[in-house]
């Protein structure tokens, strides 16, 4: 077999000489591989576009519906075996593996040194060949509500998820990717069937490879052991995202705060954003926060000097396709309404007086650094592949967003990635601080 039988599309990056392959398999399966002969190991990744918040959905014309945490409930629980866990029949092989669940994907991933097609082919088959029954389900339950129980008592994890529910209320995206207790408790056998058959077919999954593997030794294995399925037309109902008036900050009472806990979520709601714009916005915001809010910051330099943040400031967003969000987290808060007003204040300067051009150029060769090393590794690189497959957009695209990116371009956008009149404000603060319900 030769890499024309399926018509590979070769892809390199002018700035980085970095190239891959993308293969339409007859299944439906997308296959993308980056040859990189001088590595000893071969990273896998296999990605299916349904997550935590594809709990309502159509298929083939009809509507259905599925219990909170089943997208992870149903990754656990493809790795059981009637034989031998799939885990162990992995580390027989010399590989590790290990599988994740987001909001809108789930991720099975190996890595290994040697046998990589046996690597590959168990890989396959252990995502596409589920066995389900009444006592593997019942396991399975037991270990991921103790997994729940463990994230519930770190306190980062308490303010994030109730931040989601308060902003987010009846939402899928307000609900943890692993569930409730109570809908863990009732996932049937037949509710993970339901979900397998629905959205587990080759034409909504990506096979990424990157390493000391050949994208013939890829198809090679990919013709041997995917199977070919009746096509299956599976589109989520994500409702709108309900956007919230402004309103004081909420108080609420949290058992494991030793000291108060700010988190700051900006959300806006556009109509549909494009993927490449998704992207940028991604890029701009990760800049911008570091500009403003990171390490490098005055802002975080006064905050520490005035014992306003005794911890740790830290950062996550969001970008779906109606809809962004900025999160900025900031543990053990001396007084949180004073911090907050100092966070405006600060988007208030920013805005009228602009971004440190000195600071802009750190960062912008830090994110670009970071943007090229994504591809030094198999990992990293399998991983890339699969971002730019899940984003919609052409490959190396990060790359070429920063190389492009200038300081007045992110200024531009400071007032749709920041918005003050759409911040929710959430403060955690010890039990016995009396400061309970909203001001």
């Amino acid at each position: 077999m030769t890499n024309n039988a399926y018509q590979a599309v070769w892809t390199e990056h002018p700035l980085t000489g970095c190239k891959c392959c993308t293969v339409r398999h007859p299944s439906g399966l997308t296959v993308c591989v980056g040859e990189q002969p001088g590595f000893h190991t071969a990273a896998m990744r296999l990605a299916v576009r349904f997550g935590s918040s594809d709990t309502h959905y159509r298929a083939n014309g009809s509507e259905y519906s599925l219990l909170p945490g089943t997208a992870h409930f149903l990754e656990h629980q493809l790795f059981e075996n009637k034989d031998v866990h799939a885990m162990a029949a992995f580390d027989a092989l010399g590989a590790s593996s290990n599988a994740s669940t987001g909001s809108c994907c789930t991720t099975y991933k190996a890595e290994t040194a040697r046998n990589a097609r046996e690597v590959l082919a168990l890989l396959l088959k252990t995502v596409q060949e589920p066995q389900f029954t009444a006592k593997t389900v019942e396991k399975e339950r037991g270990i991921i509500a103790h997994e729940l129980r463990m994230r519930q008592d770190a306190p980062f994890y308490a303010v994030a998820r109730r931040a989601k529910e308060l902003r987010y209320p009846g939402h899928p995206l307000a609900e943890d990717p692993i569930g409730t207790l109570r809908s863990i408790g009732a996932i049937t056998p037949e509710h993970l069937t339901q979900a397998h058959t629905h959205w587990y077919h080759p034409g909504n999954m990506l096979l990424s490879c990157a390493g000391n593997i050949t994208l013939d030794e890829v198809m090679e294995t990919v013709d041997c052991t995917v199977k070919t399925l009746p096509p299956a037309e599976t589109v989520s109902l994500l409702p709108p995202v309900p956007l919230v008036p402004p309103q004081p900050s909420l108080y609420e009472p949290e058992k494991m705060a030793v000291m108060p806990i700010v988190q700051l979520m900006f959300t806006v709601g556009t109509e549909q954003i494009p993927p490449m714009t998704q992207l940028r916005d991604t890029l701009y915001t990760r800049l911008a926060y570091e500009l403003i809010f990171g390490d490098i910051s005055v802002f975080a330099e006064k905050m520490r000097s005035a014992h306003q943040i005794l911890d740790s400031l830290s950062y996550s967003g969001s970008v779906y396709p109606q809809f962004r969000d900025v999160q900025i987290y900031a543990h053990s808060v001396s007084e949180p309404e004073r911090y907050i007003a100092e966070v405006f204040a600060e988007l208030d300067r920013v805005s009228r007086d602009g971004l440190d051009r000195e600071l802009f150029r750190i960062a912008k060769r830090s994110a670009y650094a970071n943007a090229c090393c994504s591809q030094n590794t198999p990992e990293q690189f399998a991983k890339l592949m699969e971002s730019a497959w899940l984003g919609n957009v052409p490959m190396f695209s990060a790359v070429q967003l920063l190389a492009d990116c200038t300081l007045d371009t992110v200024q531009n956008t400071l007032p749709e990635l920041f918005p003050k009149e759409q911040c929710f404000r959430l403060i955690m603060v010890p039990d016995d601080s009396g400061e309970e319900g909203e001001l």
